[in-house]
């Protein structure tokens, strides 16, 4: 990737935060349950990477790429571009559902354009700012990976 594209890429993630950042301090998490019931925690979407149960806090099980059930983890369920659970699965058939603490759902968070319910960034709502961050974050799946580092200190 040029560096022109890698800036815009840096720069188009900063504002998706910044238009987040307000979601994220009044609306309360966004969680993320995969598995085949969908019954498995793996994190929080839109928590500050500093909280033991977010994806973007390296240190914990959730944001540790060498974890089994982090979404970073490229050999794990939820981190393989191959297994029907992961998000980073252009096909994937059983994706991670996105949910606030009390249970309501807000989508799917998969990379499959057709699933029905898909975390879309135009979705309107009081998380609109969370959807665009989440919809970014799947946008640039392939960018995110090979700059999580970057990524995590922007958020």
């Amino acid at each position: 990737m040029s560096i022109r594209c890698r800036t815009w890429a840096t720069f188009s993630f900063v504002v998706m935060l910044m238009a987040a950042g307000h979601a994220r301090a009044t609306d309360g998490p966004l969680l993320l349950f995969g598995g085949p019931n969908r019954d498995e925690f793996i994190g929080c979407l839109n928590c500050y990477r500093s909280e033991p149960f977010s994806v973007w806090n390296e240190n914990g099980e959730y944001g540790d790429p060498e974890n089994e059930n982090s979404i970073w983890n490229p050999k794990g369920p939820y981190g393989s571009r191959s297994s029907p659970l992961s998000p980073w699965n252009p096909r994937s058939s059983n994706p991670p559902l996105v949910v606030d603490r009390v249970g309501n759902l807000y989508g799917y968070f998969t990379l499959n354009r057709g699933y029905p319910k898909r975390i879309r960034p135009n979705d309107t709502h009081q998380k609109r700012g969370d959807f665009r961050m989440l919809a970014w974050l799947l946008d640039n799946y392939e960018w995110v990976v090979t700059h999580l580092e970057e990524v995590r200190v922007q958020y």
